[in-house]
């Protein structure tokens, strides 16, 4: 999340809440994402950067899709003008002992930006990106087996932010 993000939410509400009393902190930033906001050791309020919110959504994940050909699948639609999706972390999982190859890339017609090659039945370990991949301006999220006859499940964590 860029430092220039401005969050607004409402911290506290009502007239019980007390000194020892837990509060809910949370907010929305200008494309009306979820926030999340937390008090450091010293009870300063802190927004957690890069640490989107658990809800899923059109405009957020984390979600699952699972690959059944080999066409290409898209994953996340394009988000619209002037707005970009982030992948934070993709996690795959295949079902057969035979080699698959799952790639990723900008749009249908798009560069091939990540690949991953399975080699058994698993579940493999998350790959994080720091900071997360961002995608061209209004351009889908789109993967592909490219090998390998087994369903692959894919899940991932993404959102969509102003460009």
């Amino acid at each position: 999340m860029p430092s220039s993000t401005r969050v607004e939410g409402i911290i506290a509400t009502g007239d019980s809440v007390g000194l020892t009393d837990p509060v809910l902190l949370g907010g929305k930033d200008e494309n009306d994402l979820l926030v999340p906001i937390k008090t450091d050791e010293t009870g300063r309020i802190v927004i957690v950067s890069n640490q989107m919110s658990q809800i899923a959504g059109p405009t957020q994940g984390p979600a699952t899709i699972t690959l059944t050909s080999g066409a290409n699948t898209t994953i996340v639609a394009a988000p619209g003008a002037g707005f970009a999706i982030h992948v934070s972390t993709i996690q795959l999982a295949q079902v057969d002992v035979s080699t698959s190859t799952v790639i990723f890339k900008e749009g249908s017609g798009g560069t091939t930006r990540l690949s991953f090659t399975l080699k058994d039945v698993a579940i493999y370990p998350p790959f994080t990106m720091e900071p997360p991949w961002r995608l061209a301006e209004n351009v889908s999220l789109v993967a592909q087996r490219t090998a390998g006859n087994k369903d692959i499940q894919i899940n991932y964590h993404f959102y969509v932010e102003a460009v």
